[in-house]
């Protein structure tokens, strides 16, 4: 599979989240942190009894990258559950979708690539896009105080998910196996401190469907997925991977629609089609052999 059916299949997983997170009866920060450790004990056991080989096996000029990414990448996850709480997941995922934006604005002073006019239409394109999803079901909470704390957190998260983005692609002698383990753990750790410092631990207990639920997520929506993110985005430049993230958010509204009962109208699909559309036109800019990698 090349970088790019990868990246799409990660997407789509991805997509599939709220599909099982909806049937967990946990709270946003213990699903976070089962996840985190699901999906790295996952992938380690994987790397000891299939690759035969050491998980934490890396270059050590790497080692700081590795443990920034992986606290980064537990740090995303920790704001977008707690913007759920304050504001609605609609205002939640428009916000965090503006990591992406961040992407391609911010890849020419970090990562030296070329911004070009082309690069702008397609991410402009894919922004209303989603904003015309989002803004549809856009509701009169804006004085609200909880409504500017939802946001806030929700931009918080798209800063350290545009940052896990930016900082992978630093990565350069250690393959997507590896970086996943390794990032996981780090999240793992990240996360820990806030786990303990939660009240309702006292009270956790699970059924037998959450713990299902939390072993697919873990297995399926982690550990390889982001197996195969992270290998992807090491095929691709930063900004071809930070258009192809908008099949995650589109995806999640058609698996909803599918499997969870939630309607789409004529602007939401609308709003899918320009999503699409320019993911379409930045991929078939570079068939043509057009310079924006």
């Amino acid at each position: 599979m090349n970088g790019k059916m990868k990246l799409i299949v990660a997407m789509l997983i991805y997509g599939s989240i709220c599909i099982f997170v909806r049937h967990i009866s946990l709270s946003a920060i213990e699903i976070t942190f089962l996840r985190a450790f699901t999906g790295s004990l996952f992938l380690i056991l994987t790397s000891i009894f299939i690759k035969k080989a050491n998980p934490f096996k890396f270059y050590k000029k790497e080692r700081t990258i590795f443990i920034i990414s992986g606290i980064f990448l537990g740090i995303n996850w920790f704001f977008l559950f707690k913007a759920f709480e304050y504001t609605s997941i609609s205002n939640a995922i428009l916000v965090y979708y503006l990591a992406p934006i961040i992407v391609i604005f911010l890849s020419p002073m970090v990562l030296g690539e070329k911004l070009t006019p082309h690069k702008i239409l397609c991410a402009l394109t894919a922004t209303i896009g989603l904003s015309m999803i989002v803004l549809n079901n856009y509701s009169l909470e804006v004085f609200d105080t909880k409504y500017f704390l939802g946001i806030g957190f929700a931009l918080l998260a798209a800063i350290f998910y545009a940052s896990v983005i930016l900082i992978n692609k630093k990565i350069k002698d250690t393959d997507g196996f590896e970086t996943t383990i390794i990032q996981l753990s780090g999240s793992v750790l990240a996360l820990l401190p806030i786990i303990f410092m939660d009240s309702k631990l006292q009270n956790f207990s699970m059924d037998k469907k959450s713990l299902t639920m939390i072993i697919i997520l873990g297995v399926l929506h982690t550990g390889i997925a982001y197996l195969m993110y992270f290998s992807s985005i090491k095929a691709l430049d930063a900004q071809t991977v930070a258009i192809y993230c908008y099949i995650d958010p589109i995806s999640a509204m058609l698996f909803a629609w599918m499997f969870l009962g939630e309607t789409m109208n004529i602007v939401q699909i609308l709003g899918g089609l320009l999503i699409l559309g320019a993911t379409y036109a930045i991929d078939m800019n570079k068939r043509r052999g057009c310079e924006y990698a």
